[in-house]
């Protein structure tokens, strides 16, 4: 029976093999790995890929990536796309390009889970509290302090919320776009990006990164 092959590149944590959608048809075969520049014959997995299911902006997709895939029919980025994917380049290969939804909630709320458990040293006292050492190094509270958003889309507005819910002040630097949102929402906007740094007592990052290879 004729199957489409699956590559999920940086699915570090081996999560695509176990989407229901992909176990429950035999046309699916599904293969996950970390990064594609170190994964062992390399040529011959791309050679043999159908389609190529994006769940981070990491893997560039370009014309030398393109070369390497002869089979290629399609490109499957999770959210939306970014400049990791050169459409050009695929439009001329014959390969589609599709983009999802995604869900901004899961990273806003692990980018929260991190400024808190940073700010409250928690990891430290966790360390000093396995080592039976009850009192660790103290945190300090978010409250009246500086949230600095760099990037205010879907993700950084959820970030923003919890933030002011905290008590923080919420201060945005990005597009004028962004500035312009944020003012109406209530928050900061920044007058550059020197004084965003400068004012901001916390740092939280929203934006497609620029591909490496």
């Amino acid at each position: 029976m004729p199957f489409i092959q699956l590559l999920i590149p940086d699915d570090y944590q081996n999560i695509g093999p176990e989407l229901a959608e992909l176990r429950q048809s035999p046309g699916y075969r599904c293969a996950s790995v970390g990064d594609l520049s170190r994964l062992p014959d390399a040529d011959a997995v791309l050679a043999e890929t159908d389609a190529l299911l994006l769940i981070r902006e990491r893997t560039m997709v370009d014309a030398a990536l393109l070369a390497r895939m002869p089979a290629l029919k399609l490109v499957s980025q999770t959210g939306k796309l970014a400049r990791n994917i050169d459409v050009d380049a695929c439009t001329r290969a014959g390969v589609a390009v599709v983009e999802g939804s995604g869900t901004p909630h899961a990273p806003a709320e692990l980018a929260w889970l991190l400024i808190m458990a940073a700010r409250r040293r928690l990891e430290e006292n966790m360390a000093s509290l396995r080592a039976g050492r009850w009192q660790g190094p103290v945190g300090h509270a978010v409250r009246g302090q500086t949230l600095g958003i760099l990037g205010f889309g879907k993700i950084g507005k959820l970030v923003a919320g919890y933030g002011r819910a905290f008590g923080m002040e919420i201060l945005v630097w990005g597009s004028e776009r962004a500035r312009e949102e944020a003012l109406a929402l209530g928050y900061r906007a920044a007058a550059s990006r020197e004084a965003f740094f400068a004012d901001a007592d916390v740092v939280t990052l929203h934006q497609a990164p620029i591909s490496r290879r």
